[in-house]
């Protein structure tokens, strides 16, 4: 029989159910070094059980940090739950896992950069990114979000930017063969398609509009698993002249694109 505090243990817990088996997988071996780094030096149960299950909630509230919506949340129920100030200080304990913040050095043109992200989360809470938000804004639409240059570009220059949406019910192999057939009407030379695990796992598509001067228009679209029988896509819009650029500067930040499990 659980008492009252086992049992808000147990629902604080459950609400964090909706990582990714392999996420929630490293977050506990992590836990687990941390915890039991000399099993000479015994603890009383009742301390080694909320030790590990306050760790717990501090790792997978950083993976999802404070400054969402849902991470506000859980924040509020673990404090209902926990001593004042253990969160806290497990928190710190855990931060070089997860941060709100992280940095990066990615090679544009050729020359490593440092470059500094932020999580945000996405449309619904269904998924977390680090954006680049130096030079990137990511905005809410009624068909996902969007992701565009923070200082908008002049007239001259064609769209820059990488679109995320959500089909819940059309799999990922359906949802890119009909996408492909919408795109190529649009960007008629097709450059690339394949399965793809970098810089996430799916399909990728590159195709271009016809032309090969600098503001030559292309896209690259992919097409992942959501994990629940439907798929995210995510199409990405620049020129030619900024694939070095804004496209590498996309896919690095789709390095840090994470589903949140229902």
């Amino acid at each position: 029989m659980f008492n009252d505090e086992d049992k808000k243990i147990e629902e604080c817990l459950g609400d964090m159910s909706n990582f990714d088996p392999k996420e929630k997988e490293e977050i506990w071996n992590n836990i687990e070094k941390e915890l039991f780094i000399d099993e000479k030096k015994s603890k009383p149960p009742r301390q080694k059980k909320w030790g590990l299950l306050v760790a717990a909630a501090a790792t997978l509230f950083i993976a999802f940090s404070s400054q969402t919506d849902t991470g506000n949340a859980l924040v509020d129920k673990m404090k209902t739950v926990f001593e004042p100030g253990t969160v806290s200080a497990l928190v710190d304990k855990v931060k070089s896992m997860f941060e709100p913040k992280k940095e990066i050095v990615q090679s544009i043109e050729g020359i490593d950069e440092d470059t500094k992200l932020t999580l945000n989360e996405g449309k619904e809470a269904e998924y977390v990114i680090y954006i680049d938000e130096e030079r990137y804004v990511m905005n809410r639409t009624d068909d996902g979000d969007i992701i565009t240059p923070k200082i908008p570009l002049d007239a001259q220059y064609p769209e820059v930017s990488m679109a995320i949406r959500q089909q819940k019910d059309v799999p990922a192999s359906s949802a890119f063969q009909k996408l492909k057939e919408d795109i190529l009407r649009d960007y008629p030379y097709l450059i690339l398609e394949e399965e793809t695990n970098e810089p996430l796992s799916g399909f990728v598509l590159l195709a271009k509009k016809d032309g090969h001067d600098w503001d030559n228009e292309l896209t690259k679209v992919y097409v992942l698993d959501n994990g629940a029988g439907g798929s995210f896509i995510i199409q990405q819009k620049y020129f030619s002249e900024a694939e070095e650029g804004h496209g590498t500067r996309f896919d690095a930040m789709l390095k840090e694109f994470h589903i949140v499990k229902d």
